[in-house]
């Protein structure tokens, strides 16, 4: 008998151990919002997704696609008054009630954040909201009842890692002008293009008919892509694959006169423009990158390389209230001309 309990406990010793040394096996990575200056780390077996369009936070999403953690710069003020941590609070708390068969299971506000746990049908959230430097960032961790206990730890861990790197942030609503230099070379090259191209023209139709005029635009090499997002998630799509037009993608007109300003962009991101007409223009800027691929079945993502010769990368987004929002990215080697790489359609839509 005596035997059979040590086996037991031995046993019982070795899986509490292994359980542990799971838990410290779990490695993280770093992400820092560069818009709001914030850094966290998150593990790595989560899926990091692309930035939100107007470039607040990120969502990192488990293989299985059950689990997520989101972290966002919370935009809560009302620039006339001021809210306090106990008002979000309340309005949160308040907002979460308020939908069914959700219970909330702990909850407790401190001077400069506060945490709700509550449960929705077999999902559980845990919400931390924090107040720094005149700005909320919330962290929300989504995750099904059978992973709670795996990611204990990790919530805590993530929670510790998160911090705000300078007291320095950008009222996006204040549109504050953080304006380039303007480069009449590019200036010039829009011009003719969007002339060319664009304006009274259908650009999706001359794009897969290969019409003369927008091909000499184009690197017959690496051709164009087009980001486009028919669900929630942006898909890079090719010319085998139609750049994932639809029908009604060859019927507009891009009609709106050619006489918008073309000036460098001077806001962290074109979702903070009024799609309305009064900041209709073509904004550009320099980029390091084209934004990554996502995996559609596994939600990975995949940074999209160019050819080496290209050095560098202008980004131009086209505002209309006639057809909202187009982004495109150009290309440009030490010897060659701007070339028409890729078409973003998936900014500020999904």
């Amino acid at each position: 008998m005596k035997n059979i309990f040590w086996v037991l406990l031995m046993f019982l010793s070795f899986a509490v151990n292994c359980e542990s040394n799971a838990k410290d096996k779990v490695k993280y990575s770093s992400y820092h919002n560069e818009k709001y200056d914030y850094k966290m780390e998150y593990p790595e077996f989560m899926i990091p997704q692309r930035e939100t369009d107007n470039g607040d936070g990120r969502i990192f999403i488990s293989k299985d696609g059950n689990n997520r953690i989101y972290v966002y710069h919370d935009k809560r003020l009302n620039y006339d008054t001021e809210e306090s941590i106990s008002d979000v609070y309340f309005q949160d708390l308040s907002s979460i009630q308020s939908y069914n068969k959700t219970k909330i299971l702990h909850s407790v506000l401190f001077d400069n954040y506060f945490k709700i746990d509550y449960q929705r049908d077999d999902k559980r959230t845990k919400q931390t909201t924090i107040y720094a430097e005149g700005n909320f960032f919330t962290l929300l961790f989504e995750f099904t009842e059978k992973d709670y206990d795996k990611y204990v730890e990790i919530i805590d861990h993530i929670i510790n890692s998160f911090k705000v790197v300078n007291n320095y942030f950008k009222n996006s609503d204040s549109k504050e002008t953080h304006r380039s230099e303007r480069n009449l070379e590019v200036e010039k090259f829009l011009t003719i293009f969007l002339d060319d191209c664009f304006w009274g023209k259908n650009i999706n139709k001359m794009l897969v008919d290969k019409e003369q005029v927008l091909m000499e635009y184009v690197d017959s090499q690496i051709d164009v892509r087009r980001y486009h997002n028919p669900g929630a998630i942006p898909i890079l799509y090719n010319r085998k694959q139609g750049f994932g037009f639809e029908a009604a993608s060859f019927k507009v007109v891009y009609n709106n006169n050619n006489q918008m300003n073309i000036v460098p962009m001077f806001l962290a991101s074109p979702c903070e423009f009024n799609i309305d007409g009064n900041d209709d223009g073509v904004y550009y800027s320099f980029v390091s990158s084209v934004p990554d691929s996502v995996n559609s079945e596994t939600f990975e993502t995949v940074p999209v390389f160019l050819p080496d010769f290209y050095k560098s990368i202008l980004r131009v987004h086209i505002i209309g209230n006639k057809f909202g929002l187009r982004t495109l990215y150009f290309i440009k080697s030490a010897s060659s001309k701007w070339k028409l790489a890729f078409i973003d359609d998936s900014e500020c839509s999904a």
